[in-house]
């Protein structure tokens, strides 16, 4: 069975449906996609004695399937026994990853390969633009639209007069070495434009979850502590100087 490395799964799993609603695959013909594609191979999944067929090029072999909890799902074929984890399914894709490794085994639903999605490039633009762009869109609509609350223990007062000095918020250095942590680790750039694009406008731009996806999502959805950053923006908001100088260190302290 042919295995692929696709990124693009784990950044659009939250819109699959769920494989232990066992009907969002079964009884259905799921062709295998293969670079090379010099056979047809399609999988059926059938409810009866949970029994899969497999027709290379209208030849059938049989083997079976079973669903094992935990999104997990066995398959055997050719008398090998095989673990996959949940990957992506809708009523056109089905992507199940190997257990243990970060390969994803592609269908596609036979009735949208016969018509249009029969080659890896086609099914991946078709994901790209059916989910990854609505979960840009999505989240930039609900950046735009959250109104930051500084939390309670937050009671600095600023005013026009006021300039930004690093040493006056001890705790802000503790945070920016902790982003800076997490892009190190994960080979991040450009992270400083991310942290205050969202902690200054609550929004970001959509190219930024394209290339810097990781980290995009991991700033929009507050996994990264940037509380303290939005709050000094958010106070801040009308001191040009403030925030010019805010805006210098937080580039100095997340530098490449």
């Amino acid at each position: 069975m042919k295995t692929f490395l696709l990124d693009i799964i784990p950044r659009i799993q939250r819109f699959s449906q769920k494989i232990d609603d066992l009907t969002s695959f079964m009884n259905k013909h799921w062709v295998l996609m293969d670079d090379s594609l010099q056979s047809k191979v399609v999988y059926i999944f059938r409810e009866k004695d949970n029994q899969l067929l497999i027709s290379v090029d209208g030849e059938i072999e049989k083997g079976t399937w079973e669903y094992l909890g935990n999104n997990s799902l066995m398959i055997e074929s050719n008398g090998r026994r095989r673990l996959f984890k949940h990957g992506f399914i809708d009523d056109s894709v089905l992507a199940i990853k190997v257990d243990g490794k970060d390969e994803y085994a592609l269908f596609v639903n036979e009735s949208r390969f016969e018509n249009e999605l029969n080659n890896l490039a086609l099914v991946l633009s078709f994901l790209s633009d059916s989910y990854q762009s609505r979960k840009t869109n999505q989240t930039t609509q609900t950046t735009k639209a959250q109104a930051y609350t500084p939390p309670p223990s937050f009671e600095i007062q600023t005013d026009l007069e006021a300039q930004f000095e690093p040493e006056d918020h001890p705790s802000l250095l503790k945070d920016l070495d902790a982003i800076k942590s997490y892009c190190i680790i994960n080979k991040e750039i450009n992270s400083a434009d991310i942290v205050i694009a969202y902690c200054r406008d609550h929004s970001l731009p959509a190219h930024f979850f394209v290339k810097h996806n990781g980290l995009a999502e991991k700033v929009a959805n507050h996994e990264l502590p940037i509380s303290y950053i939005e709050y000094l923006f958010s106070s801040n908001s009308s001191n040009v100087q403030y925030i010019g100088d805010f805006e210098k260190y937080i580039k100095t302290q997340l530098a490449d």
